[in-house]
């Protein structure tokens, strides 16, 4: 008697959201909201700015940062509505602070900690496997 293969993954199937991805989305949309809002307190604030610029960023560095946490919010809007054009601008914004964290003269291990998002978003996809996350967007 033929039985189907649970694995794999039939195009008539109702799509279903995931939810440990939609709570791994959640979570980091709240990082990026108070990175954005660390950020942008820290240049308005003079105090705080003073300390900055005695710190290992420079001024420019700051704004820059708020722009790119701006941009992964947009970026995870995107991966939410399951366009996978969402997770490619994600890994791009993140390779970009990596650069920022790099010309600020940042350790190379704490540089590349804001690629750690987007390995964890690579997991939580699946990218790859037939019933994946990631094989039901379009």
């Amino acid at each position: 008697m033929w039985q189907p293969d649970p694995f794999e993954f039939n195009e008539t199937e109702k799509r279903r959201h995931h939810g440990y991805v939609v709570l791994f989305l959640i979570f980091l949309s709240l990082l990026f909201c108070a990175q954005v809002t660390i950020n942008l307190y820290a240049l308005t604030d003079e105090e705080t700015a003073a300390q900055v610029q005695r710190g290992p960023f420079p001024p420019w560095s700051l704004g820059l940062q708020a722009l790119c946490g701006a941009m992964n919010l947009m970026w995870i809007a995107a991966i939410y509505f399951w366009q996978r054009i969402g997770f490619y601008g994600f890994l791009a914004t993140n390779l970009g602070m990596m650069a920022i964290h790099l010309a600020c003269h940042l350790d190379p291990k704490l540089a590349g900690l804001p690629l750690v998002s987007v390995v964890l978003m690579f997991i939580a996809l699946h990218v790859g496997a037939p019933r994946s996350t990631w094989a039901q967007m379009r």
